[in-house]
């Protein structure tokens, strides 16, 4: 996380100083961990309520708040796109061109804030088992294995028409 604050603090003009970049990122790390615990845990029935929260704890704010709210805003554009759309996508949304250490580093942001806003409820062990083990550091590819579980793209969201068979 701290890398990606620095990635941003650069890229904002920072004055050079480093006990004032210093202090500007840890303001910054502090106010989005207290924003983020207001957040809906997601508990693979509440996807949109979810995103929602997300987003509006990012869409104001901080450069890197924008920068998180726009990949995800790019995110939700695209979440029925295969995964390398999505990770262009995302990349060229939070201006991060084809340095892949900015990615990795941004990615690795989005994991901490998906996977911590996650309900420890028993539906979602599976989906927290597969962040921890298979996909650890990797928001993107996370966001979207939740996407296609319990987004609107998903099965478990699908919307089921009433059918009375006494009718036909």
């Amino acid at each position: 996380i701290v890398l990606l604050f620095n990635m941003v603090a650069e890229g904002a003009g920072s004055s050079g100083d480093p006990s004032t970049s210093s202090s500007t990122l840890e303001n910054e790390m502090t106010s989005l961990s207290k924003a983020l615990v207001s957040v809906t845990k997601l508990n693979g029935a509440n996807f949109d309520v979810w995103y929602a929260g997300l987003l509006s704890v990012l869409m104001v704010g901080t450069q890197l708040r924008r920068i998180l709210a726009t990949a995800l805003n790019t995110f939700k554009e695209h979440m029925d796109k295969t995964l390398t759309e999505i990770v262009a996508a995302v990349k060229v949304a939070a201006n991060l061109g084809t340095d892949e250490t900015k990615y990795k580093e941004f990615n690795a942001v989005l994991f901490s804030i998906i996977y911590g806003s996650l309900s420890d409820c028993v539906e979602m062990v599976p989906s927290k088992l597969y962040g921890a083990k298979k996909v650890f550091g990797d928001g993107v590819v996370y966001l979207k294995h939740l996407a296609d579980k319990f987004g609107p793209v998903g099965g478990t969201n699908q919307v089921l028409l009433n059918h009375n068979i006494m009718i036909e």
